[in-house]
């Protein structure tokens, strides 16, 4: 078995000054180990600065995982696609006596209930097969993520 070759590039490397050892590492505190880009904050005292209410929201987008976000990006997208649909369908407006809003932020908590589970129910891949329960509980807490703020 050939092993192919490679090169290493030494000049991209810390010079031996630059290095840091393993003691200089547990020495930093735990929360400059964290790497929040969004947030700044002076360091100097014991309280910062005011915060704005922009910084608060910066702060709180960022304490969320992206692969959350994400998620629940896409469980939002999905429930649009599901209200377009639904609502296309006459019985639809039967069974509440009006549209499914497609901004789920003006459902009241029973109706969120009503069409959350019926949209779990009705919910396919796009080639018409179910989704794994792993799925239905991730668009299921997607929504009521979104819903919740």
């Amino acid at each position: 078995m050939d092993v192919p070759d490679f090169a290493v590039d030494w000049a991209s490397f810390p010079s031996d000054d630059e290095l840091i050892s393993l003691s200089q590492v547990m020495d930093i505190p735990t929360q400059q180990l964290v790497d929040m880009p969004c947030v700044t904050r002076d360091n100097k005292g014991r309280f910062s600065s005011p915060v704005k209410q922009a910084d608060l929201e910066n702060i709180q987008k960022c304490s969320v995982p992206i692969k959350t976000r994400n998620n629940n990006k896409w469980a939002l997208n999905l429930w649009k696609d599901w209200v377009d649909n639904r609502n296309s369908k006459p019985e639809t407006y039967f069974e509440k006596g009006k549209l499914i809003p497609t901004d789920i932020n003006t459902l009241n908590d029973e109706e969120l209930q009503f069409w959350l589970q019926r949209f779990i129910v009705e919910i396919r891949r796009k080639d018409g097969t179910n989704y794994p329960p792993k799925h239905s509980c991730s668009n299921s807490f997607g929504i009521t993520k979104v819903y919740q703020k």
